[in-house]
């Protein structure tokens, strides 16, 4: 599965392994920590609003009858040629002129409506080859309904993500149909691993891993930005648009950037509220306003 990165994030990871200098905004010491927390809130916004969007979706349309089937794949793709076709009687593939954008599996159950209920979702073949460079590979996503209120979350695909494995708690017994005004709690640990290769990072032949344990569980809520997630711009070419913007307001990670030369930052980041972010780095602690460390 692919999305799009802005450049500004790009530019803020490659900064995640360099030295902090000292200037003179007092953000400076921790700055190097502030870059790894956006580094974070980004990576997490990216599956919450592709992966578990579509996972939403596709649980809605897999729950409708035919008429209602029609009326959800219009309201949802932008492109009238984007189609969803059946591989079996608990398989499906959205298709765009032939070419297979994702692969929809029902594991377990008849749909996530349902306690052990369970869909893997992962990107088509054409998809992964012909991609631009400027869209993150999650390869595979996998939600399950543990419990009343529980889905568990593991997403695996190299060589640009890896190793989620997180664990959603809403505040419905069932999932919604988008993200709007929802409130979710997070909870996990995992691996973003990014390529300075393919992001144009200014250190050659070299990978960035961003590994994050939450340590207190992280809460935020979803507001809907746009309508259509899905544009196809030519064959094999497919962007697909934040849905929600996420607000964070409660929660403490830790997180640790290395790459294979084994240059390595650590960071703690403690969300205060809606407004404001504590980074600690190298010792020192500070308190940044969230619309530049995360929520924007």
């Amino acid at each position: 599965m692919k999305r799009h990165i802005s450049y500004i994030t790009i530019v803020l990871l490659a900064a995640l392994l360099a030295s902090c200098q000292i200037g003179k905004d007092d953000h400076a010491y921790t700055q190097a920590g502030k870059n790894m927390y956006d580094g974070w809130t980004d990576g997490i916004s990216i599956i919450v609003n592709t992966d578990l969007d579509v996972a939403l979706f596709m649980n809605e349309w897999i729950n409708a009858t035919a008429s209602q089937r029609s009326e959800l794949e219009h309201s949802f793709f932008s492109d009238d040629r984007v189609m969803i076709k059946p591989a079996s009687n608990r398989a499906w593939t959205i298709e765009w002129e032939g070419d297979t954008i994702f692969s929809i599996v029902l594991l377990q159950g008849n749909s996530l409506d349902e306690i052990g209920g369970c869909m893997e979702i992962s990107s088509g073949r054409d998809c992964t080859t012909n991609a631009p460079s400027n869209f993150l590979n999650v390869g595979s996503f996998r939600i399950t309904h543990e419990s009343e209120r529980t889905w568990h979350i593991t997403a695996s695909g190299p060589p640009y993500l890896t190793n989620l494995d997180l664990t959603l708690v809403s505040e419905t017994d069932s999932l919604p149909f988008n993200l709007d005004n929802q409130t979710l709690t997070m909870t996990g640990r995992g691996l973003f691993q990014y390529s300075y290769g393919i992001y144009a990072f200014p250190v050659a032949s070299s990978n960035i891993h961003l590994a994050f344990q939450i340590e207190e569980p992280v809460t935020f809520i979803c507001r809907t930005r746009q309508l259509h997630p899905l544009r196809i711009n030519s064959p094999g070419t497919y962007i697909w648009e934040m849905l929600s913007r996420l607000y964070f307001n409660a929660g403490e990670i830790s997180l640790r950037a290395y790459n294979n030369q084994n240059d390595e930052n650590s960071a703690i980041a403690h969300i205060l509220n809606y407004d404001q972010v504590e980074i600690g780095f190298n010792g020192i602690s500070q308190i940044w306003p969230m619309e530049t460390a995360g929520n924007k």
